[in-house]
């Protein structure tokens, strides 16, 4: 619910229309709608523990934040879910750099279906082209797909339907620091 509010909010702050004339389609990849039914912008959003994550482009996109949590059976989730060549990788590399890279992975992979609307579980044992890990369809790797570290047990992925040249700017502020000001990183390319 607060996720829907606030991407209504940048939304219509950006096109400049109350955030109640605009509308959010059902279906991925989701749609803000003007007041006669027209699409303004493709929009996403994620959340993860206390974190929020919004996004918004003239194509289809798909944002995920995802905390690094070190409880998490990543070993045993990668095994049943994920292809062979990332389960493989996750086990080759030291624990703390595999919950993060655990955490990348699934977090791109939800990315993904939210700008593809290809269900999660079917895009789940595909490998993706992550920094060169696993292979993957060439409908996938058509977007443009990037991620950033925002705090260190905070991660974030977005997919674009378009592969632009120029890596995306993700404008940030952490919501349990209302106070704080603004953050900006570049993100990196995932393939």
């Amino acid at each position: 619910m607060a996720g829907r509010l606030l991407l209504r909010e940048c939304v219509a702050e950006y096109f400049q229309l109350a955030p109640k004339n605009i509308q959010l389609d059902a279906q991925a990849p989701v749609r803000a709608l003007a007041p006669d039914g027209s699409t303004l912008c493709f929009v996403s959003i994620s959340h993860s523990g206390r974190y929020l994550a919004v996004a918004f482009a003239d194509c289809a996109v798909g944002i995920d934040c995802e905390q690094v949590v070190r409880r998490r059976d990543w070993c045993a989730i990668a095994d049943a879910y994920f292809a062979k060549a990332e389960a493989d990788y996750l086990k080759r590399l030291p624990p703390e750099q595999a919950q993060r890279e655990f955490a990348l992975i699934w977090s791109c992979k939800e990315a993904q279906t939210k700008c593809t609307g290809i269900e999660l579980g079917k895009l789940l044992n595909r490998a993706l082209p992550i920094r060169g890990v696993g292979l993957t369809s060439s409908a996938l790797i058509e977007h443009g797909g990037w991620w950033g570290v925002l705090t260190d047990d905070l991660l974030v992925t977005l997919v674009s339907a378009d592969r632009i040249l120029e890596a995306p700017t993700c404008h940030y502020r952490l919501m349990n620091c209302r106070k704080s000001p603004p953050q900006s990183i570049t993100l990196e390319a995932l393939w």
